[in-house]
């Protein structure tokens, strides 16, 4: 786990590792944005918070950790009655949401807030804390709202979830053959012909929300 592998280079140089639990911390501002948020978008029900895009960083373009955005479409259109989504992702994420958002807009009844490009780092850790559970692959938000302690399911195509899942996500990873594809080295080329991440069912992300309520 890469948690592991950076403390063990603390530990290394004399460091005393007593704790390994991830946190963000946000300030009385980034709750008042969060609860602003809420309000002003009426949100009232059982929030799900959703990543659907990321997996571009620098020195890496990996879209292909994504999710295709017709699965996480069919998973709002079956968990709309439960819950209210928001969509989170930074100003890249912007038409990514935006898809998600058209493919929907004919059902009246199903409440998606984007907040893509909306909030600063510490502004969407408050405004995850906010939901009741988040739904993303493998991403930097993934971890971000491991730290912010929501319960995360984490799904998981040509990257190992065993080295890049937090500790306490429930983990959907890709049983396609051949993936992961990632190797320790950070080689992924070869990733680009797998296509790990259809492999992953809404019915089997469905089923993991459910056992979560």
């Amino acid at each position: 786990y890469e948690v592991d592998y950076n403390l063990e280079l603390a530990e290394k140089i004399g460091a005393d590792i007593t704790d390994k639990q991830i946190d963000i911390f946000v300030s009385h501002n980034d709750k008042a944005f969060a609860d602003k948020f809420i309000k002003e978008n009426n949100i009232k029900r059982r929030i799900l918070g959703m990543a659907p895009g990321g997996g571009s960083n620098p020195g890496q373009e990996m879209s292909i950790k994504r999710w295709p955005i017709e699965k996480y479409t069919k998973l709002i259109e079956n968990i709309s009655k439960e819950y209210d989504i928001i969509l989170f992702g930074g100003a890249g994420d912007k038409d990514v949401n935006k898809e998600i958002r058209d493919k929907l807009s004919k059902s009246s009844y199903i409440n998606v807030f984007d907040a893509a490009g909306k909030t600063t780092l510490q502004q969407a850790a408050a405004l995850i804390k906010k939901c009741d559970l988040f739904v993303t692959h493998d991403s930097g938000l993934m971890h971000i709202a491991a730290a912010a302690k929501v319960n995360v399911i984490a799904l998981f195509g040509p990257t190992p979830a065993l080295r890049f899942a937090p500790k306490d996500a429930v983990v959907i990873q890709s049983k396609q053959a051949g993936c992961p594809c990632y190797d320790i080295y950070g080689n992924y080329v070869i990733c680009a012909s797998k296509n790990c991440m259809n492999d992953i069912s809404v019915d089997e992300v469905y089923a993991k929300i459910n056992k979560l309520k």
